[in-house]
């Protein structure tokens, strides 16, 4: 429960139950407080003759006291000396005797100290002479005594009466004119006090009865506990008053929480400490079962996840499903070792794996069905593509057009240069030509729209070219040299092969996963070189004899397949 800044006062929250002894509490500090006049140490209220004092007191007054040393005062606590008296033997301010009450005082003589209390010692000093002295012991009768008075009482001089008002053992009344009956009232006033003490005491636990002394009513309140337990401050309810056994008035400073609700998350919380109502709570919790493992519990909620433990699958031609549930991390799917790219058809992807492997073809049937006729007299075949069939160049080497046969020896397709030229190679995606006179190198599509041109200065005989596919490169040879370049026809590098004779036809340009083999044949000589994707030349020289030209050539018409 909060209180006032000043007072003390207490200020119920909603949260606070208010009794009629926080009420009383309120008050009696109010009447305590309003009450209280103000002092040199404590803030109070002013009494009205305080108030008449200060306005009477002029602004910048200096605060003046009584000093003990004469001839000095005390301004706002320091002495300061008003006046010095002059030394002895003067009489600065001519003070006469009247002034200080000795006017009547004469110059006369007086009885001698030695003459005083003697027997018939001197009396007086005056005009008419010496008087002797009475006697020490002496008597005097009534009636030489002055004022006495007429009667005393008959008691003894002990008076039953003072100013009137009887004063007899026995009073009858208790009416305030009479000193008893003041008396009688003061009595009666500590009966009625001592009949409290007796009450009071008897309610908290004593058993005084109503004859009882002072001195029982003391011992009575001695033996009253002034508190009981042990408890301490941060045990009791902030705000509330309570004493223990050493009988200490104290405050309760356990804070008051209320109704406190917790919601449960993923980390612990905690439970702040203080006073709890009763009406706090832990929030529910939602548990999705079909999230929650079977046999598992939470929450009260128990799981309907099924418990997969290890699956072990085995790929096949179509998706399997992955059932829903626990998989305790120990599953698998099979692997395949012989899952490789050279196991896989080229072009094809298995598990993500590209093949690489080539499908070899039997292009018997298309040697075989070339159509007869003076237009098909003059075929030089420049390339194999499966699933498109095989192409020729058409022709001598200036005619300019290249036919693709099937199987059947039908023409499916024809291009023309568009004026005269020669082809050296067709690939998947691509044909690679030569304009004349130009002499420009063109790399088209299957349509014949150029893509890449590249410029030369050779043409004729003695020139061989094909596209590599796999690593998106162009090979052209020309005399002693061949030059690679990428598909934007830039180049890229220049190296020397073998030089090729314009007198022989058997030699070939094919391409290869490696980069290029280059078959050279002069008539006497046989050489095959292999070139890198980078430039290397690799050549291995075979004697007629040793070669066996048509395996050779088989060997090449393979690798071209």
């Amino acid at each position: 429960m909060k209180t006032t800044a000043n007072l003390g006062f207490k200020k119920p929250e909603g949260t606070d139950v208010v009794n009629i002894d926080d009420l009383n509490y309120n008050a009696d500090i109010a009447d305590t407080e309003i009450v209280k006049k103000a002092s040199s140490t404590q803030d109070g209220r002013m009494a009205k003759e305080d108030k008449v004092k200060l306005d009477g007191i002029s602004a910048g007054a200096n605060k003046v006291e009584q000093s003990s040393t004469n001839g000095n005062i005390k301004i706002n606590g320091t002495e300061k000396t008003v006046y010095t008296h002059p030394g002895s033997g003067t009489n600065p301010h001519g003070t006469t005797k009247s002034d200080v009450g000795l006017g009547n005082v004469t110059n006369d003589a007086q009885v001698k100290r030695t003459e005083m209390g003697t027997a018939s010692g001197v009396a007086t000093l005056d005009a008419s002479g010496v008087n002797a002295q009475a006697p020490k012991a002496h008597t005097h009768t009534k009636s030489q005594i002055t004022d006495f008075p007429s009667s005393l009482p008959a008691n003894g001089g002990n008076s039953t009466t003072v100013n009137n008002h009887t004063a007899n053992g026995t009073p009858a009344t208790t009416e305030k004119t009479d000193i008893i009956k003041m008396i009688n009232e003061v009595f009666q006033s500590g009966t009625n006090v001592k009949a409290d003490a007796i009450s009071a005491v008897n309610s908290k636990g004593g058993s005084l009865g109503s004859d009882a002394t002072w001195d029982d009513i003391i011992a009575a309140i001695n033996a009253i506990a002034r508190g009981q337990g042990n408890a301490v401050e941060s045990q009791v309810l902030s705000g509330i008053k309570f004493s223990n056994s050493d009988g200490q008035l104290r405050t309760g400073t356990m804070p008051n929480k209320g109704a406190v609700t917790i919601t449960p998350s993923g980390s612990a919380q905690t439970i702040p400490a203080g006073y709890h109502n009763g009406s706090g709570k832990v929030s529910a919790v939602t548990v999705p079962v079909a999230n929650v493992l079977s046999g598992t519990t939470i929450a009260g909620q128990t799981g309907t996840m099924p418990n997969r433990g290890a699956v072990t699958l085995t790929p096949g031609t179509a998706d399997q499903i992955i059932s829903a549930g626990y998989h305790n991390g120990s599953g698998k799917v099979k692997g395949e070792p012989n899952l490789k790219p050279e196991n896989i058809k080229e072009g094809i992807s298995e598990f993500g794996i590209i093949g690489a492997l080539k499908e070899k073809q039997d292009i018997f049937n298309y040697l075989l069905n070339i159509p007869s006729g003076s237009s098909y007299n003059k075929l030089t075949p420049i390339g194999f593509v499966e699933g498109e069939g095989m192409w020729f160049m058409q022709g001598t080497g200036n005619d300019g057009t290249a036919i693709l046969l099937n199987s059947s020896g039908t023409v499916t397709k024809t291009l023309t240069i568009g004026g005269n030229g020669m082809f050296f190679h067709a690939s998947k995606n691509y044909i690679m030509r030569q304009t004349y006179p130009a002499k420009t190198i063109e790399i088209t599509n299957k349509s014949g729209t150029v893509i890449t041109t590249i410029s030369t200065t050779y043409y004729g005989t003695g020139l061989l070219g094909c596209i590599n596919e796999y690593h998106s490169l162009i090979f052209f040879i020309h005399p002693a040299t061949c030059d690679i370049y990428n598909l934007s026809g830039t180049l890229l590098y220049s190296v020397t092969v073998p030089n090729i004779s314009t007198g022989y036809s058997a030699n070939l340009l094919i391409p290869c996963k490696g980069g290029a083999i280059l078959l050279f044949d002069n008539g006497e000589n046989t050489s095959i070189s292999t070139i890198s994707t980078v430039g290397t030349v690799t050549t291995r020289t075979l004697t007629k004899t040793d070669s066996k030209e048509n395996k050779v050539y088989g060997v090449l018409l393979n690798a071209l397949i």
